[in-house]
């Protein structure tokens, strides 16, 4: 996780208060492990907001405080992975006796699959 490794040098350059050698390797490990489910490019992002606004100033954030700075985007992302997740599914392992969608189901679904590709692709284009 370079995110990390750049947070720690953020604060070795500006003298975090209590920031020691001694505690980098300890501290990487438990900031690594509690903000392993962001994705690389959300992570970048939350440590870059870190520290341009470097509102913490006389300490390092809390890894709650660094994912929240993604929140939204981790929002939108779940959301439109649970859309993807189910157009995906819907139509596969059907029972037999069940009525096949419509033709306007099926366009909508298409719609909303594409639309979905489009703004992943936009997520994609923005990092």
């Amino acid at each position: 996780m370079v995110a990390i490794d750049a947070l720690f040098e953020f604060a070795r350059t500006f003298e975090v208060k209590d920031f020691s050698e001694a505690k980098v390797e300890s501290a990487a490990k438990i900031y690594r492990k509690t903000l392993i489910e962001l994705p690389p490019d959300l992570l970048e992002l939350a440590i870059s907001r870190i520290m341009a606004s470097h509102k913490f100033g006389v300490r390092m954030p809390l890894p709650k405080e660094i994912r929240d700075t993604v929140k939204d985007e981790l929002h939108e992302r779940s959301r439109h992975r649970t859309i993807i997740n189910a157009a995906l599914k819907y139509g596969q392992d059907e029972p037999q006796d069940r009525i096949p969608p419509s033709e306007e189901d099926k366009a909508k679904v298409t719609k909303i699959v594409e639309d979905v590709k489009r703004a992943l692709k936009a997520d994609d284009a923005d990092v």
